[in-house]
């Protein structure tokens, strides 16, 4: 384990990469190599193509029923002398 408050690790500039504010809690986030090979995103190619951007968010993209959403249906006005189509 690295301690990022270290002034070592602050005043190296090979190592003080980890002492910026975005690399707080990489473990349980799951951003470190074995967290990522845990979730299985260090395959590429086809073996990869049910993990990515997670296995949850793709099993709920493929059980979910998506139904057609009409954004309005076009009638004719009842009162226009014209005729002109009108969306409701």
């Amino acid at each position: 384990m690295v301690d990022p408050m270290h002034d070592t690790i602050r005043n190296d500039p090979k190592t003080n990469w980890i002492c910026n504010l975005d690399k707080k809690r990489r473990d349980a986030r799951g951003l470190t190599h074995a967290g990522r090979k845990h979730r299985g995103l260090c395959k590429k190619g086809d073996k990869a193509h049910k993990v990515r951007p997670s296995k949850r968010q793709s099993w709920i993209r493929r059980n979910t029923t998506k139904l057609l959403q009409w954004s309005g249906v076009i009638k004719l006005a009842a009162n226009s002398s014209l005729n002109v189509p009108t969306i409701f």
